[in-house]
């Protein structure tokens, strides 16, 4: 079952976390991927559905990129927000591996 993005962000606010980290704070990326790690298994989230939350689609991406080319001055902002939604995938990626060899070790352990 796919959540869409106003369930997903009451379930954060429902776990204490709040919905809009700070897009200037460098620890923002991390801060927001811990709280979408945390919607895993909630509500049946997989990883893959807060993947698609987190990616800014190819096509969206490539018009935001064509805004810029025409509009300089509004490309530092925009290029910032990229950043940071490729920061917090990557920060959820590396959650979710450290989350799997944790399990891997547990089982390994019984």
């Amino acid at each position: 079952m796919f959540l869409d993005q106003e369930t997903l962000w009451r379930q954060v606010d429902d776990v204490g976390i709040t919905p809009e980290p700070d897009i200037w704070d460098e620890r923002g990326p991390a801060f927001e991927a811990r709280g979408l790690f945390a919607l895993l298994g909630r509500d049946g989230n997989t990883p893959d559905g807060i993947r698609r939350l987190i990616e800014v689609p190819p096509e969206v991406e490539a018009s935001l990129r064509a805004f810029i080319r025409l509009n300089p001055e509004e490309g530092f902002e925009i290029e910032h927000i990229l950043s940071f939604r490729r920061k917090v995938a990557e920060e959820f990626e590396y959650l979710l591996s450290i989350s799997m060899l944790e399990s891997l070790e547990g089982s390994r352990n019984r």
